[in-house]
This record gives structure tokens, C-alpha cells and sequence, in this order.
């Protein structure tokens, strides 16, 4: 956070997504939707997240001159949350860490989706290659919705439906943590953990049987070190990838 003084007050901006309440990280998303659909230009991307960040209700660009120019004085607050582009510039969504946690009765996930069964991280998967072939706007909805749902639940109305935000949000989360997946080491108990080997071929390629994360599940059952099927199923999300990390990563160092 840093130190801001702004109309007559001194208070605390965000210079990190992390350190977003669930209000502010809802308009920034909503910022971010209007930049990506291209109802709002450079311009109005920087003033409504200045907005934003110094605590404005209205936009700065409606107000008068010389608040106006006192917040342009702290236009570089804006810098750390936009990735500039050749035609249009974003908002960065670039984290793992969850500030949705909880939103009007719905409870979601932890930071890196903890709290999350494996079921639910297999649902996802599979929702995200449906997403990826269909054509259709409706059932593109109905499939986001549905997606949401894995990942949030609303105890008190449990036939409501997410709004277009945390359906959004839910997308964007679920595929930043498994980019780090893929990509980065992932901070476990203090230690680095590269969950990279779980996406690398094997030197002897065998048939693939296009089961996927079903497939490791059944695998994991046989086991019986997480009880049966549904039970791996229910367990939680990092157990299991933890889990198949060792055996990975015993197979590779076997070979050596």
C-alpha cells in the first residue's frame, strides 16, 4: 500500500492487485471488462482506475478542474496495474491470490484455489475444452455459469445464478493458477515445488487415452491412498497434485 494525500486526506492506496477489498477488485474488473469490449479508450481506462485507486464515487473526469488536476498528480498509482498494447492497453488479472473470497452469499475459494476438491478442479478442466469448442453465445453463458458454480457456492440461495462479474473473476482465477502450474513454482510449506513435471511427455511416448485428470484419479484410487474414487474426488486439490508431483517426480529421478 501506498501513502496518498488527496483532497484534504491521507490514506492508503493499493498498489497491488493483492491488496484490493472485494469491492475495489470488483470494479477493477469491471474496469478491465469495459477496456477489453472497447467501451472505454486509453484515456478512460487510466481516469476510471485513478478513480478508483484515490476513492473517487464519480469518475475523475466529471469533476471539476482543479480536482481534476490534483488527481492527475497521482496518475503514476495507475502504472504498477496496466499492460500497455499496440492498439489498447489492459488491466492486469495476473495473480493467484483471490481478494473475491466471499461477495453477497457466495463463498468461494482461497488463495491458489485452496479449499477446492479435485473433483471440482476436474470439472473446471473439462468446462474450460467445452468453453473452448462452442460457437454458441448462449451456451457459452450456460457454461461460464456452470463453471462459476464449481468454484462458488451460495448456501443461502442455492438455486441463484453468479453475476457476470464473478463468472468472470472464477474464469480468470482458475486459469492464473494453473498457468503458475505450468509455468512457475509454487510456494508449498516454504519450499518451491515445480508442478511443471506434471505436463511434461514422458522420453517414451506412450498411447494417450484421453482420460486426463479422470484418468489420474481412477490411477490414485487404485492406490488407495485417498480411499476410493469418490473419495479422491473429495479430496483436497493440493493433497492430490502434491501427491501425483512425487510420483513424477520418483519416475524421472528412477531413470537416473
Amino acid at each position: 500500500m501506498k501513502i496518498v494525500e488527496y483532497r484534504g486526506r491521507t490514506f492508503q492506496a493499493p498498489e497491488y492487485i493483492d491488496e484490493f477489498t472485494p469491492a475495489q477488485y470488483r470494479r477493477y474488473l469491471e474496469i478491465s471488462m469495459m477496456s477489453d469490449r472497447g467501451i472505454i479508450n486509453r484515456s478512460g481506462l487510466r481516469g476510471k482506475l485513478l478513480s478508483l485507486l484515490l476513492g473517487e464515487r464519480t469518475d475523475i473526469s466529471l469533476q471539476r478542474d482543479p480536482i481534476i488536476e490534483e488527481a492527475l498528480k497521482h496518475i503514476d498509482l495507475t502504472v504498477p496495474f496496466i499492460v500497455t498494447g499496440e492498439k489498447h492497453d489492459s488491466l492486469s488479472l495476473d495473480t493467484g491470490v483471490n481478494p473475491l473470497k466471499e461477495w453477497e452469499g457466495w463463498v468461494g475459494p482461497g488463495d491458489m484455489l485452496d479449499g477446492v476438491d479435485f473433483g471440482a478442479f476436474i470439472d473446471c478442466n473439462t468446462i474450460l475444452k467445452l468453453l473452448s469448442k462452442t460457437r454458441s453465445k448462449s451456451e457459452s453463458e450456460k457454461l461460464t455459469i456452470d463453471f462459476c458454480k464449481k468454484l462458488y457456492k451460495n448456501k443461502d440461495k442455492p438455486n441463484a445464478e453468479p453475476d457476470e462479474i464473478l463468472c468472470a473473476h472464477s474464469l480468470i482465477l482458475f486459469n492464473n493458477v494453473m498457468k503458475a502450474l505450468r509455468h512457475e513454482p509454487v510456494n508449498i510449506n516454504g519450499e518451491p515445488i515445480h508442478f511443471s513435471i506434471l505436463f511434461e511427455k514422458s522420453e517414451k511416448s506412450k498411447p494417450d487415452d484421453r482420460t486426463g485428470w479422470t484418468g489420474a484419479a481412477m490411477e490414485i484410487a487404485e492406490t488407495g491412498t485417498f480411499g476410493y474414487y469418490r473419495q479422491v474426488l473429495e479430496t483436497p486439490l493440493w493433497d492430490i497434485l502434491l501427491f501425483l508431483y512425487r510420483k513424477k517426480f520418483e519416475h524421472i529421478h528412477s531413470k537416473i
